[in-house]
């Protein structure tokens, strides 16, 4: 196990007090302060602890629609012809006991 820092932050009067922890890695300076300070800091900058994601949700409906437009897009792309690859032009002073080597 690793060691890590752990800052308590304060409660605001926007926000309830937190925990953080901080890997040595993460760290390149602390500047110590008073509790006072600390709080006065806090309070000012309004940082929220937690930002949380939440995506757009669609509908079982959308859901639905979406995939069936996949799958006709898949059912396109499957009926193309295969590609042609041309042939690869060698050298004349290549080996060519390459092509008759047994593996």
């Amino acid at each position: 196990m690793f060691p890590l820092l752990r800052i308590d932050v304060p409660a605001t009067s926007d926000l309830p007090e937190f925990t953080v922890e901080y890997g040595p890695a993460a760290i390149y300076g602390i500047t110590y302060v008073s509790e006072a300070v600390a709080k006065a800091t806090a309070e000012g900058l309004r940082v929220k602890p937690i930002n949380v994601y939440s995506p757009d949700l669609v509908t079982r409906q959308e859901f639905e629609e979406a995939v069936s437009g996949y799958e006709q897009k898949i059912a396109q792309l499957r009926r193309l012809p295969s590609p042609i690859m041309p042939p690869i032009d060698r050298p004349d002073d290549e080996d060519d006991d390459l092509d008759e080597a047994k593996f």
